[in-house]
Formats: structure tokens, C-alpha cells, sequence
């Protein structure tokens, strides 16, 4: 009795794995069995491909030479989508395409064509003089100041040049010099605090004469301060 049960037993395991592999072979996706049967049994080369892209992506066997190849218009949808992220497309390598030239309109051209004008600043040279040893300004000197005023208000710099005669030894020559252009400085600066440039000092004693140090009109021309004021100016090409 005992071994009739246990054959029994053993038929009906036998039965169950028979229907459960019968199931299973039921599940297969149809597209497989399609596939199968559209491959060659002659030998001929077979590929792995890739059918769509992203989700809708499948893959399967091919063989020659029934497996897809890039076309034209492959190409043309490739080269619509630049943004795109790179995509396998089953071992082809498409060319690489000519970027798109920006195109330009009529007026932009026309705007670029015409010469544009450019800044462009001019030297205003103005001198006062001194009397020999001193740094003082006389009537005179601050009347030639008030007016170069105008310049001072429009320059893009001013650069205040202190000069002597050759009098005397060098080093008090130098800091004579430097008295001088300071004194131009606080002057326009008193007369016109809204100066926008920056002045910058240039002070030389012994040097850049104007003229001969051997006659006193000589030495009177060379004791001297000179302000140079660059004005902006538009100037067209």
C-alpha cells in the first residue's frame, strides 16, 4: 500500500511539471516566434539590433540582409533633434553635419556696414608764469586760469607741469617747481570743486626749458607752469 502511494505521488508531480511548463511556453510574446521563424537556418551572418529608442526600445535577431540600415532620412530626423541626447543607433555612426549659420536681417546689415564714430580727446595747452623764486600766483595767472575753467570741467585728465629757470642749485629748483604746480592745483580746485579729472603733478627744476637762460626774457618764459587739459571729443572716422 505504501509504494502504491508513493507512485501515485510521483505521477501527479510528473502531471504538475508538465502543465506548468506548458503555461509558460503560452507566455511567450508571439513577436519572438515571428522573429524565430523570419531567421535563416542556411548559415548566413545574424545580428543583435536595436529597434526604437528610449522606452519604446526593443531588441532582437537579424540576419543579413535583413537587418535595418541607416537611410537619408535617418539623417535628416537626427539633424532636426541637436538638443537631443546621444542615442545607440545599432553601430552606424552618422556623418557629422555643418552647423546652422545664423542669418541676419536686412537692417542689422546695413547698421554694420556704416562706420561708427569713435572718442577721441584733444590737448588744451595753457601756461601761466612766475616771478623768479616764487611760488605765488599773480593777478594775471589767475585770470588765465579762470579762463581755462571750462576746460577743466570737461577734461578727461589734467596734467599740471611745474618748471624754474636754472637758477640757483638743483634741489631748490625741484621743490620750487612742485610749489608751483601745487599751486595751480588748489586754485582750480578752490575756483571749481566739481573738477571731475584727476591732476597729476609733473614737477621738474634744471629742465625742459623754453627758452635761453642767458637774458632775463629767457629765464621769465622758463619759470613757468603748464597745464595740459585733455578734452573728449567725438570725432567720425
Amino acid at each position: 500500500m505504501k509504494h502504491t502511494v508513493q507512485a501515485i505521488s510521483l505521477a501527479c508531480l510528473i502531471a504538475g511539471s508538465t502543465l506548468l511548463l506548458a503555461s509558460c511556453a503560452l507566455l511567450v510574446p508571439q513577436r519572438l516566434d515571428v522573429a524565430a521563424k523570419r531567421i535563416p537556418s542556411d548559415g548566413s551572418s545574424r545580428h543583435i539590433v536595436q529597434t526604437g529608442f528610449g522606452n519604446m526600445a526593443m531588441y532582437g535577431v537579424c540576419a543579413d540582409p535583413a537587418c535595418p540600415a541607416i537611410s537619408q532620412k535617418t539623417l535628416a530626423i537626427v539633424a532636426d533633434d541637436r538638443t537631443a541626447p546621444p542615442q545607440d543607433t545599432g553601430g552606424f555612426a552618422a556623418p557629422a553635419l555643418p552647423p546652422k549659420i545664423p542669418t541676419q536681417s536686412s537692417a542689422a546689415i546695413e547698421a554694420s556696414s556704416k562706420p561708427a564714430a569713435h572718442a577721441a580727446t584733444r590737448d588744451h595747452h595753457v601756461i601761466v608764469r612766475f616771478m623768479s623764486g616764487s611760488d605765488l600766483l599773480a593777478q594775471s595767472g589767475k585770470n588765465t586760469l579762470d579762463q581755462a575753467l571750462h576746460l577743466a570741467l570737461k577734461a578727461s585728465r589734467i596734467v599740471i607741469h611745474g618748471r624754474t629757470d636754472s637758477v640757483g642749485p638743483n634741489a631748490p629748483n625741484q621743490a620750487l617747481a612742485l610749489a608751483r604746480a601745487l599751486s595751480v592745483r588748489d586754485y582750480l580746485r578752490e575756483r571749481e570743486p566739481t573738477i571731475p579729472a584727476d591732476m597729476i603733478l609733473d614737477a621738474k627744476g634744471h629742465c625742459c626749458f623754453v627758452a635761453s637762460n642767458d637774458t632775463p626774457k629767457g629765464r621769465q618764459q622758463n619759470r613757468r607752469v603748464e597745464i595740459v587739459f585733455s578734452v573728449p571729443e567725438r570725432v567720425a572716422p
